[in-house]
């Protein structure tokens, strides 16, 4: 009994025997009886070759990225490429490639026949594809069959393998769409605020988003624009509220309009943004006129006239301090008339339009004003008017503070008497009387003193 065995240097070429090869190898085998006999016979052995499916190595996976073209050229279509062995131990064997389905889900595959070499084209514009957010955790793969075959006839001559592309991610930019103009009325009930709808489309479907007004005010949400304020909500709804106190408000004419311009930005997780701008248009409309005065004026009594001068606008702190009164209309409607509502109780206060002045005429002959003692003060307040072209007007109140002033007494009683002869008592005459100041000061106290020599007038009766 003999048994054939193989050794390492010779399996390869053993496993290399293509189908239906046949070898053969002879061995010499001698016996020697116990008289040194020998008898020498040949073995032939004949190995029948048997094919060897090829097994297939290489790549057999690959990665590309959504959007990520070569070059950055958007014509250069996005791939991954591989180069696939056939591992086939049967030396000779010529192989060819091919796939089963070259048509994958989110792209496509071919592969050289001859060489194995495979590239996989990604159809980026599939929207699958595009809604990928380019995040790590978030992938596509795209899997074919392939199948190496070589020419041995056997009909076990094939091997398949599944190649396996990775689609990764890129964040896509946001767009927004929507409502991008308004209008508002200044100084009108009901018209001072206006809104639209702004939406985001975003192909990356998953994604979420945040609206914010740039240059927003720390803080607050809002933006202010030259004369309103600007926000949006979580949902793209804007809403500008216009402020007609503001001055650049009242200061648009009637008839005439203005915008106010805003950036809305939408931001997506990704930190990609779309930006629009919105603009509110603001109708001017007539704004009353503004009367500025100081907060109070002063008179002396029995002293200087109160008075000053009026002047078309908005008076410096210096001018209000030399007694001037401003008349300014925001919206430059020309102020066209002066006049006075309540001229005062305890004088009279007028406006001269054609000389530009104005007066405040203490009644010092009033017993208010009069009885004043020194450092006493009584308050009288004027009103005045003043109408634009439009017939809009501003009234305006004038406090005066009067101030009184010491009022000499004037004596007065019983500043005569008659003394008779027959009157004399203890070797006098006599003659006695009431005096009083006569002090138009009420609450002032008074001291009396004679004077030496007193003025006598003696009258004789013969």
């Amino acid at each position: 009994m003999y048994t054939l065995g193989v050794s390492d240097g010779q399996k390869a070429s053993v496993d290399g025997l293509a189908h239906d090869s046949v070898v053969t190898e002879t061995f010499s085998v001698s016996v020697t009886d116990k008289y040194n006999a020998v008898s020498t016979k040949t073995i032939t052995i004949t190995v029948n070759g048997d094919n060897d499916r090829p097994v297939i190595g290489g790549t057999l996976s690959g990665e590309v990225t959504e959007d990520v073209h070569p070059d950055n050229d958007t014509a250069n279509p996005i791939t991954a490429t591989g180069i696939l062995t056939d591992g086939d131990v049967d030396i000779g064997d010529d192989h060819s490639w091919f796939i089963n389905s070259t048509k994958g889900q989110y792209g496509s595959i071919s592969i050289d026949p001859q060489t194995g070499e495979w590239v996989y084209t990604l159809n980026n514009s599939n929207p699958t594809v595009q809604g990928l957010k380019g995040i790590d955790t978030e992938t596509l793969t795209d899997t074919f069959t392939v199948t190496v075959k070589d020419d041995s006839g056997s009909s076990d001559n094939t091997a398949t393998q599944t190649i396996t592309v990775t689609i990764k991610g890129t964040n896509d930019a946001p767009e927004v769409k929507g409502e991008t103009t308004g209008s508002v009325i200044e100084a009108s009930t009901g018209r001072s605020t206006a809104t639209g709808d702004l939406s985001v489309s975003d192909i990356d479907t998953t994604d979420s988003h945040t609206w914010a007004v740039e240059n927003e005010d720390s803080g607050t949400g809002q933006a202010t624009g030259t004369y309103g304020y600007m926000s949006v909500d979580d949902n793209g709804k804007w809403t500008y509220q216009l402020q007609s106190d503001w001055d650049a408000t009242r200061e648009i004419p009637p008839g005439e309009s203005r915008t106010d311009t805003f950036d809305i930005v939408v931001t997506d997780e990704g930190g990609l943004t779309d930006t629009i701008t919105v603009t509110v248009t603001v109708a001017g409309t007539n704004t009353d006129p503004d009367i500025v005065v100081k907060p109070e004026y002063s008179v002396i009594e029995d002293g200087d006239v109160l008075s000053g001068t009026i002047i078309a606008g908005v008076p410096t702190q210096n001018d209000l301090d030399n007694n001037v009164i401003g008349a300014g209309d925001p919206d430059l409607s020309e102020v066209v008339s002066w006049s006075v509502l309540d001229e005062g109780q305890y004088g009279t206060f007028s406006i001269d339009e054609s000389t530009g002045t104005w007066q405040y005429v203490l009644n010092n002959n009033l017993n208010a004003v009069d009885s004043l003692d020194k450092g006493d003060t009584l308050d009288d307040t004027v009103r005045i008017r003043v109408l634009d072209k439009f017939g809009h007007e501003s009234i305006q109140d004038i406090n005066i503070e009067i101030i009184g002033e010491n009022d000499a007494p004037n004596i007065r009683g019983a500043q005569t008497r008659t003394i008779s002869e027959d009157t004399i008592e203890a070797g006098n005459y006599t003659a006695t009387g009431q005096l009083n100041p006569g002090d138009v000061d009420a609450d002032d106290t008074h001291q009396w003193r004679s004077q030496i020599p007193m003025v006598v007038v003696v009258t004789m009766d013969h």
